[in-house]
């Protein structure tokens, strides 16, 4: 029992579920309503229709970096903070899901959140943007930003952001 058990987790960096009494209070408190973001809410099917914005948003990201970086260097960059993101969910969260899949839903949701940061900052916004045409979806999709269940590790985010932007 000993030797099979691990070590503890760092309690660095986590991103858990919120308990289960809390969430019977009231739910829609903790459930995100247009985006997933990270593994928790990955598979809800009522947010799936989001994850085409992701890719678009993406595809946007390394257009506008064409230097850098391509998306080969942002995969390996992922992949090489797999085990460190992993650790920042529950084991349950994290396990179930498989490497190419976790490392591609981290890939997506950083970089929409990075990209749509980047648009706002530089009031880049397109009347093809479709977060922009539908108000309400921005405006809700801010507040998912914040869920406590839907979140990245903001060591995601700023080496991300440190490779597209380094100076």
């Amino acid at each position: 029992m000993l030797e099979n058990s691990k070590a503890p987790l760092s309690m660095e960096c986590r991103i858990n579920r919120v308990p289960h009494h809390l969430c019977k209070v009231k739910e829609e408190a903790y459930t995100p309503l247009v985006i997933s973001i990270g593994p928790i809410h990955h598979c809800n099917e009522t947010l799936q229709n989001t994850e085409k914005h992701k890719v678009t948003y993406l595809k946007s990201f390394i257009e506008q970096n064409e230097a850098q970086p391509n998306l080969e260097n942002l995969v390996s960059t992922i992949r090489g903070m797999e085990e460190s993101i992993y650790n920042c969910y529950e084991e349950t969260i994290s396990s179930s899901m498989h490497s190419d899949d976790f490392v591609k839903m981290i890939l997506m949701d950083a970089i929409f959140i990075l990209e749509l940061f980047l648009r706002y900052d530089n009031k880049n916004w397109g009347s093809d943007d479709p977060i922009v045409e539908n108000q309400w979806m921005y405006s809700v999709l801010m507040v998912d930003l914040l869920l406590l269940e839907n979140q990245l590790p903001f060591f995601v985010l700023e080496k991300l952001f440190n490779l597209a932007f380094p100076n």
